[in-house]
């Protein structure tokens, strides 16, 4: 399954996790979202160059995701790409990874080469 594959509106965000255990070695960011037909996935980042977490709380309400998108071409990718093309090569492989939610008009974006999704029913 391909992050733009999903059926995002009305899914559920459930979990987010940042893992720095390995700081330059082990860039993680960690998602569980419960889609509409209940299947749980979970999406894990690797790579991440950045995380963009525009998050508004204090809102009770599950967090309902409006959409999410998978980009190769974007603004401020061009821009990320182009500050760490100097000392990585494989920053021109980032990806922008967007998620814009319903319930608190929060948006978060995560730069990084991959996302592996993992369907748990």
């Amino acid at each position: 399954m391909e992050f733009n594959e999903i059926e995002w509106h009305d899914s559920v965000l459930k979990d987010i996790q940042i893992d720095r255990s390995k700081p330059g070695y082990k860039d993680i960011v960690k998602l569980v979202v419960i889609t509409k037909k209940e299947t749980r996935l979970n999406l894990i980042f690797e790579s991440v160059y950045r995380a963009d977490l525009q998050m508004n709380f204090n809102i009770i309400a599950e967090e309902t995701i409006r959409s999410a998108e998978m980009r190769v071409k974007d603004k401020l990718l061009s821009s990320l790409i182009k500050k760490w093309k100097v000392i990585s090569q494989e920053s021109n492989n980032i990806k922008l990874f967007e998620i814009n939610a319903n319930s608190t008009n929060s948006t978060i974006r995560i730069y990084a080469l991959r996302c592996l999704i993992e369907n748990y029913q």
